[in-house]
């Protein structure tokens, strides 16, 4: 089913985005296409013929209560011509914070061009607000939606007024009414999911925005992701979100809403087609983990008890009379459900646990629930020692002060779930896990941090998945003490035994300036680490793919599998102590397994196997094994140091077109797979041939047929496990 995960906006200079766009290794529509080219508007309900027709409009004009619990909308219809005989008035509304709508319907029999249809409304909550659509149809069409909110009073025939809005090209109030300017830029899907972005411009006008998606064109209006303030300014910001839940090989309609005191306004409606599913399941990482803990139920919809900045703590916690803060929030009894309604909430150590079948749970009851760090508690939210705890749907910003972190989780806890949240601007980590077990960190968009997340000691049990992970991209440390700058990581894991997963996620943007080294950063980092799987994440423009390395402990038995990381710049511009986007350092990697991934054009090389630096650990043992390799004007294979005996490199397909296949110290470089194990005595089945992806510039590193990546690999169990043809194809996909 369609979902949605948490949204950015953030300030988006001239002529930024479309370009980086591009640089995504899922997107199936260029940067140059057009998204909005290919929707149908054909469904819109108009009146009269030709170039005179005109959209038809449905606004509320009153709701009238006659008893606490049972009320009448009226609505008017205007068209600017007869409509004709048949049409159809559709009010669906309820209480704000539920998921099931009720639905009423009223037929205007006679032709006309304005109307009034009036919906009974009943069993109505008192003091409950409401959030209602009106649309007309007639046959296939459907006017433009019309939405507001009313409050159920106490007492019969009070209430407050409607809260309107309509999608058109009007104000609510009639007459023209300037939009916001709503540029939709290309979105980047993958199989089960799509990013939509798109750059709004206020105009000046205190503005806000979210997304419509759907299954078709005239789209779901259930589906909607949360609404952002996007300021009064007068330059384009960034309005970003996902749809995940998606099916393979299928096109999906969204568009742009915006919002201000004139009315709401619908952008174009846009299609985005997510990616085919390759011939062959998905395989599992490998080694497998432990049993990672399931994924947990959802979250029922209907609150148990409520917060709000207007509430207080000597409530009840109903929805009529919430309590105040967070803190009085996580009294409530195990398993029972806190929705936290739109404001800022100070932050809070949650100093108790529940059980496995009674988690203590905070949820978002709305958009806008923000938990914000303070100098008193430099986490947002802090865990320490507790168990069966879920955090869901929360903006969770502000931590302050070394160490400290938006989400802090400490002292053996376990059992944690941070889930559909964004993660920003927090010191130094999004989220911090620290000698914790069992902690699932699921559907967030993590973004602005110094580090996204960081998983520090054990983690037995810790999965991470289906995040955005972008834009990380300040230090942690960076002072003029030599060699100790860190920071800007999407993800690092530092003294974990494991088993910890990574997987599906996206990543980009993490890098930063450091005093040590010009630019610092990744996506994925070992320090130290054990235990760790990394596999069918997508990554791109990050300072480094994995960077491994040890201050003494080992790093033994990670996996990094099925993965797909792209660089793209251009190498006439890149320095040594620039940004870049490099591949893996290799200097940490006792029985590391790199298998099944895609490389494309990263800067210097994709693997620095170099065991020279401060930072190195014992290689013994690594193994190299089914990649594909694409390289432009760069080598494959940077090797300063002596190749462990029971290392492995074979059944990889690499191509340069310039430069060398690798670099050997001592040896000089080998332009070819023939050279190569000359020069190192690996690769017996290396192969240094174009791999013929299915499209390079739009980033399907599927393989044609005829390709040298086919039946070139070996078989992996938990990898290449269900492949087909005579053995496993080398690369992500198999065909």
């Amino acid at each position: 089913m369609l979902a949605t995960s948490a949204l950015i906006a953030v300030p988006l200079a001239a002529g930024a985005w479309p370009a980086a766009a591009a640089t995504d290794p899922a997107a199936a529509i260029s940067a140059t296409a057009d998204p909005c080219a290919a929707a149908t508007t054909a469904v819109t309900l108009r009146a009269g013929a030709g170039a005179a027709a005109r959209p038809v409009r449905v606004t509320a004009v009153a709701v009238r209560f006659q008893t606490a619990s049972a009320a009448k909308l009226a609505a008017v219809v205007r068209a600017k011509a007869s409509t004709g005989r048949g049409m159809v008035v559709v009010l669906r509304y309820r209480a704000v914070g539920t998921r099931a709508w009720k639905d009423r319907r009223v037929e205007l029999r006679k032709a006309r061009t304005f109307g009034v249809a009036v919906f009974p409304l009943k069993a109505m909550k008192t003091g409950a607000a409401y959030e209602f659509r009106l649309y007309a149809s007639k046959g296939t069409k459907r006017s433009v939606v019309s939405r507001g909110r009313f409050v159920a009073p106490a007492n019969a025939g009070g209430g407050t007024p409607i809260a309107p809005g309509d999608p058109g090209a009007t104000g609510d109030k009639g007459g023209a009414a300037t939009a916001p300017v709503v540029t939709i830029l290309a979105p980047t899907p993958t199989t089960t999911q799509a990013t939509m972005r798109a750059s709004i411009n206020p105009g000046g006008r205190s503005t806000q925005a979210w997304f419509q998606f759907g299954y078709t064109a005239d789209l779901d209006q259930d589906h909607t992701t949360p609404v952002r303030k996007l300021g009064a300014g007068r330059t384009g910001v960034l309005l970003q979100d996902r749809m995940t839940g998606l099916s393979p090989s299928r096109i999906y309609y969204y568009r742009a809403m915006t919002q201000t005191s004139s009315g709401t306004y619908a952008g174009k409606t846009c299609t985005v087609k997510t990616l085919g599913t390759p011939a062959t399941p998905a395989p599992a990482p490998a080694p497998a983990p432990a049993p990672a803990p399931a994924p947990a139920p959802p979250v029922p919809v209907n609150p148990d008890f409520f917060v709000s900045t207007s509430g207080n703590d000597a409530n009840d916690g109903s929805s009529a009379r919430p309590w105040r803060t967070l803190d009085r929030a996580i009294q409530a009894p195990a398993g029972k459900v806190v929705g936290v309604r739109a404001g800022t909430y100070d932050g809070v150590v949650i100093s108790r646990s529940g059980t496995a079948g009674a988690p203590i749970i905070l949820a978002a009851a709305e958009a806008g629930a923000v938990i914000r760090a303070t100098s008193a508690r430099p986490n947002a939210i802090e865990i320490r020692g507790q168990h069966d705890i879920r955090i869901i749907g929360f903006t969770i910003t502000g931590g302050r002060g070394s160490q400290n972190a938006g989400v802090k989780i400490t002292d053996g806890s376990r059992n944690i779930e941070i889930a559909d949240s964004t993660i920003s601007a927090n010191h130094n980590y999004g989220v911090d896990s620290n000698g914790a077990t069992n902690v699932a960190i699921r559907r967030n968009t993590i973004t602005g941090n110094d580090t996204g997340i960081r998983i520090n000691r054990s983690g037995a049990g810790t999965v991470i998945e289906d995040n955005l992970i972008i834009n990380n991209n300040s230090m942690v440390t960076n002072d003029s003490a030599p060699g100790n700058d860190t920071g800007a990581v999407g993800v690092g894991f530092v003294n974990t035994t494991g088993p910890v997963l990574a997987r599906r996620n996206t990543l980009y943007g993490n890098r930063a300036q450091s005093h040590d080294y010009g630019y610092d950063g990744s996506a994925f980092e070992i320090y130290g680490a054990s235990g760790v799987t990394m596999t069918e994440n997508a990554m791109w423009d990050n300072q480094t793919v994995l960077e491994t390395g040890t201050g003494g402990q080992v790093c033994a038995d990670n996996v990094f599998s099925r993965n797909v990381a792209y660089g793209g710049n251009n190498k006439s511009v890149v320095t040594v102590s620039g940004a870049q986007v490099n591949g893996i350092h290799l200097r940490c990697a006792t029985r590391m397994l790199i298998a099944n991934n895609v490389f494309d054009d990263l800067d210097y090389w994709v693997y620095d196997i170099n065991q020279s630096s401060g930072f190195s650990g014992s290689i013994d043992g690594f193994r190299i094994i089914n990649n594909v390799h694409y390289q432009r004007n760069s080598k494959v294979y940077g090797i300063v140091s002596a190749l462990p005996a029971n290392s492995v490199i074979d059944n990889n397909v690499s191509w340069t077109t310039g430069g060398a296949m690798a670099d050997v110290s001592g040896k000089g470089s080998a332009r070819n797979a023939d050279q190569f194990r000359a020069m190192t005595g690996k690769g017996a089945n290396e192969v240094f041939q174009d791999p013929m992806f299915v499209n390079l510039a739009g980033h399907d590193y599927r393989l044609q047929a005829g390709s040298p990546a086919i039946d070139r690999g070996r078989a992996l169990p938990g990898i290449t496990d269900g492949f087909t043809g005579a053995a496993p194809d080398s690369g992500r996909y198999e065909r």
